[in-house]
């Protein structure tokens, strides 16, 4: 089954991409904490790409380095294409909305008309 629209999530840290997550039918422990419904099956791309930073943190921290900063040093964007390639709405949620407070993230949004802070 083809997803209605493809959000993508991306962690910045000073302008460099350090993370990038999509939208999936696939779920994860931490969406089923921030879900915002009873009923939610899949990862918002939100969830997704923290869930990947967190990943990659931990297994640096396991390493004895620290190959990332803080959540809260960084920016998160996040963009929504329609099957026809055009850029639409992509407010996250309110479970997504908790995630980006309770983990510092800046985070801005697409809109037809540009960007917009949460």
């Amino acid at each position: 089954m083809a997803l209605k629209y493809l959000l993508t999530a991306k962690i910045y840290h000073r302008n460099k991409l350090l993370v990038e997550a999509s939208n999936k039918y696939k779920t994860c422990p931490l969406q089923h904490y921030y879900k915002s419904n009873g009923w939610s099956t899949s990862t918002h791309a939100e969830v997704a790409v923290v869930d990947k930073y967190l990943k990659i943190q931990q297994t640096s921290y396991i390493k004895g380095r620290k190959l990332l900063p803080s959540l809260k040093d960084c920016l998160l964007m996040i963009t929504r294409k329609t099957r026809k390639g055009e850029y639409a709405i992509a407010k996250p949620c309110d479970g997504c909305t908790r995630l980006i407070r309770d983990y510092g993230l800046t985070s801005q949004y697409s809109m037809e008309n540009g960007y917009h802070e949460l």
